[in-house]
């Protein structure tokens, strides 16, 4: 029995300190491959949006916000806009700040780049045509 409570302890220490660089990225890769199984073939556009929803999906879940209860989607930009509010003037030296913000500014400059890259091919296509 005794061995068991040792195991539990040294498995719990682990998990206080080194649980996130496990949880995190497999929050990140779960994601990643959701949004390949709804059907985001691109993966530049695929990974931006794992970058971008993820972090934002986190702030929801914190400050306890369902935008399932949004009734139009007037009232689901509305909390949406709150939320950003209340995560840019959160202190700036916390560091989930400071990866959530970096992780978003990195998602929106991959979906541009993909959305930019679909474009262009979409034009050839038709210019070829």
């Amino acid at each position: 029995m005794e061995y068991l409570v040792v195991f539990l302890s040294l498995l719990l220490y682990f998990w206080q300190r080194h649980g996130l660089f496990i949880f995190v990225p497999l929050v990140y890769s779960i994601g990643y491959l959701l949004l390949g199984w709804i059907g985001v073939k691109t993966r530049i556009l695929r990974l931006g949006l794992t970058l971008l929803c993820v972090p934002i999906l986190f702030w929801s879940f914190l400050f306890r916000r369902s935008f399932f209860m949004a009734e139009d989607a007037s009232e689901f930009w509305a909390m949406a806009v709150s939320l950003w509010h209340e995560v840019l003037t959160a202190s700036p030296t916390n560091p989930w700040i400071i990866c959530t913000t970096l992780s978003m500014a990195a998602g929106s400059i991959l979906c541009s780049m993909g959305i930019s890259k679909k474009r262009r091919t979409k034009q050839r296509q038709s210019a070829a045509s």
